[in-house]
């Protein structure tokens, strides 16, 4: 058996494993709908105060942040879950035969793949849920695609450099809140420091996007090399794991 074949196999069966779970399928429909909802109405309820200087309507700027919030959420737990829940039995499959790259590579295959499916949710969501008025969808799911990619792979980071189920949540949930709402532009924040968060960059593709329906292609390039580098630390992070053993709670 080769490499690509085992990767394969590792890649099917966990996404056999993912979609034998009703409740998580119910769960990846509905949280986008209600993030984007919530969301939307938590920003525009400031708009009767006339804070913010902008010519987006301030609903639409925080569903679009809801959507970018939920799909970098859904597919980081998942990175993160799939971390803890296989270190352990890769480090078997290591002992067996298996090169821990391959084993890096099924995961992350498989976050690609769910990261696409969450994207895909959202921005049929997102479309619904500001009356059909988006500007281009492919862009907008190419730019939710990248969020989720990205998260996943900080999943993945954080469940193998924080080994534990609940402390790895909320450092993974508080991050991409904190991101996407300073990424939002509606705080008086410098751009030299609002880019530095993971979200920023990728919020400025979704919006421009769904209102202009073009390409923000000044934020193309560091979104790939923030990818890269977040993508490269993860496999290190999950390696070195395996490396350890893959002694997780």
């Amino acid at each position: 058996m080769n490499s690509a074949q085992r990767v394969t196999i590792s890649v099917r069966a966990k996404v056999r494993s993912f979609t034998a779970k009703p409740f998580l399928l119910v769960l990846f429909l509905l949280m986008p709908i209600v993030s984007i909802q919530l969301y939307g109405l938590s920003v525009g309820g400031i708009a009767d105060f006339g804070l913010f200087d902008t010519e987006v309507p301030l609903r639409l700027i925080g569903k679009i942040t809801g959507a970018i919030f939920v799909t970098s959420t859904l597919a980081g737990i998942l990175g993160l879950f799939q971390s803890l829940s296989v270190q352990r039995a890769d480090s078997r499959l290591v002992v067996s035969g298996y090169h821990r790259l391959e084993l890096a590579a099924a995961r992350f295959v498989t976050i690609v793949f769910a990261a696409l499916i969450v994207a895909v949710v959202t921005t049929i969501s997102l479309k619904w849920s500001i009356g059909g008025h988006l500007a281009s969808a492919a862009i907008t799911l190419a730019g939710l695609f990248v969020a989720g990619v990205l998260y996943g792979a900080l999943g993945v980071l954080i469940g193998s450099v924080l080994p534990r189920s609940l402390e790895g949540s909320l450092v993974l949930v508080a991050l991409a809140d904190v991101s996407a709402i300073v990424a939002s532009g509606l705080f008086p924040i410098s751009d030299s420091l609002t880019h530095l968060f993971p979200l920023s960059h990728i919020h400025d593709i979704v919006l421009q996007a769904v209102v202009e329906g073009s390409t923000a292609t000044t934020h193309v390039l560091p979104v790939l090399g923030y990818l890269l580098v977040v993508i490269l630390f993860a496999v290190f992070a999950y390696v070195q794991a395996l490396s350890a053993g893959g002694d997780t709670v």
